[in-house]
């Protein structure tokens, strides 16, 4: 693991994980991968697609430590805890 680390910081890579609903076309594949390398600081990504019914829409993508959820799921939470903390108030 810390090989492959160090391999990556060399090449200016990093792993991610993209979380859909359905399998992704390779073409989507590259797309997030151009577009989530300059949110990460890397040169590119390798990008590893994993299914999850469990977030209805969308898709949550983990890069590192970094988490960004578009996923109707995610969506849903928030909504539920900003309703929740309105109401406590």
């Amino acid at each position: 693991d810390e090989y492959v680390k160090m391999a990556n910081r060399f090449r200016g890579t990093e792993d991610a994980i993209v979380y859909s609903v359905k399998p992704l076309s390779e073409e989507e594949i590259s797309s997030f991968s151009q577009v989530f390398a300059k949110e990460a600081g890397a040169a590119s990504l390798r990008v590893r697609n994993e299914v999850n019914p469990d977030l209805i829409g969308g898709v949550k993508i983990r890069i590192g430590n970094r988490i960004y959820d578009g996923s109707v799921r995610g969506k849903l939470d928030r909504i539920e805890r900003q309703l929740a903390g309105e109401n406590r108030k």
